[in-house]
């Protein structure tokens, strides 16, 4: 996970091909150490040139302990013999191994970090927690009680230093110069050189009742139907609109004049 140079890196330093000779160093060394000459010397240059197009991004580090663990049998035993379908296949097996080496240390790396963030927030959520405590104990009276735990903490940012609150702008007008006295040291015992910012916040508007919405819409759609069953604004003969008024009946209990007269103010 150290910062290393890569292989390409040589070719920049000291010349196009310079890569692929201090392959071939590490290949007919690994030749020699194998107890046999399994590769001439065209071999071994071919290969030290193919490893140098296909791996340039590969830190020189990683070369090395690549040739180290072929040495040590990491990529099996080859009973002396060794050719250059075997290193090749050995190098694809040992990125993709170093990859995913690379990926688990990125990935415990993040989730550590996001540990230490949630930790880091969860601990100003309770400071910022007991600081309203202190607030609503300090408090003189309810309403300046109320003001106090209507503050809403929004964040803590800047290397620490700047404080966010939200406030409605009554209850900014209030903190800032009838409460003042009270809410400042408090402040300050919890937060110490902190700048305090507010971010002002619209009213709540109040919540709507939905079930009993649906029901008023449902009576109204109703109240619609029965009062056009009552005025017969289709043109049907008497038998018809009988049928019809009968059905309402049977579906809501009453009569299309009943319901008129039951829901007509229910929703004024």
């Amino acid at each position: 996970m150290q910062e290393s140079s890569a292989l390409s890196i040589l070719d920049a330093a000291y010349g196009v091909g310079s890569s692929a000779s201090w392959l071939a160093e590490h290949l007919g060394e690994l030749n020699t150490f194998s107890g046999s000459k399994n590769m001439d010397d065209e071999q071994v240059k071919n290969l030290a040139r193919m490893i140098a197009a296909e791996y340039g991004d590969m830190k020189l580090s990683e070369i090395m302990l690549f040739f180290y663990r072929f040495k040590l049998g990491h990529f099996g035993k080859f009973w002396g013999k060794v050719d250059p379908m075997v290193i090749t296949c050995a190098l694809k097996d040992f990125k993709n191994e170093i990859y995913m080496t690379k990926q688990k240390y990125i990935n415990l790396e993040y989730e550590e970090k996001e540990a230490r963030i949630k930790q880091e927030r969860e601990q100003e959520r309770q400071r910022w927690s007991d600081c309203q405590t202190a607030l609503c104990q300090a408090a003189i009276g309810d309403e300046m009680r109320k003001v106090f735990q209507n503050i809403v903490y929004e964040d803590l940012y800047e290397n620490d230093t700047v404080l966010i609150l939200q406030v409605l702008p009554e209850e900014y007008a209030m903190i800032e110069k009838r409460f003042i006295q009270v809410f400042s040291p408090v402040i300050r015992r919890f937060y110490p050189n902190v700048k305090l910012n507010y971010r002002m916040r619209k009213p709540e508007p109040p919540k709507v009742d939905k079930e009993k919405e649906m029901l008023q819409k449902q009576i109204s759609e109703t109240l619609n139907s029965a009062r056009r069953l009552i005025a017969n604004e289709q043109g049907w003969d008497k038998d018809t609109i009988e049928t019809a008024k009968y059905g309402f009946k049977l579906k809501y209990k009453l009569s299309p004049e009943d319901y008129v007269a039951k829901f007509n103010n229910s929703l004024k």
